[in-house]
């Protein structure tokens, strides 16, 4: 199924996706696509924080649905 992920850096990107894919997955693939490590990246979805260990299917996310990429902030 496709999902969108948009960006920090305002592009948008269509992702092929399994409901069994981590979400540690799709920050991989973003990580190739836009260079954002994946400890930088924190991907929301309906205004929820998605942990590494959650599938597509386990967020109920639904095909056409869209993800928020933010960046983490360091603690200092």
């Amino acid at each position: 199924m496709l999902i969108y992920v948009h960006t920090v850096s305002g592009r948008k990107h269509q992702l092929e996706v399994e409901p069994s894919i981590t979400i540690a997955a799709i920050k991989e693939e973003l990580l190739q696509r836009e260079g954002i490590s994946i400890e930088q990246q924190r991907l929301l979805f309906r205004g929820q924080n998605l942990t590494d260990n959650q599938t597509v299917e386990t967020a109920h996310i639904s095909a056409g649905e869209v993800l928020h990429m933010v960046l983490a902030l360091r603690a200092g």
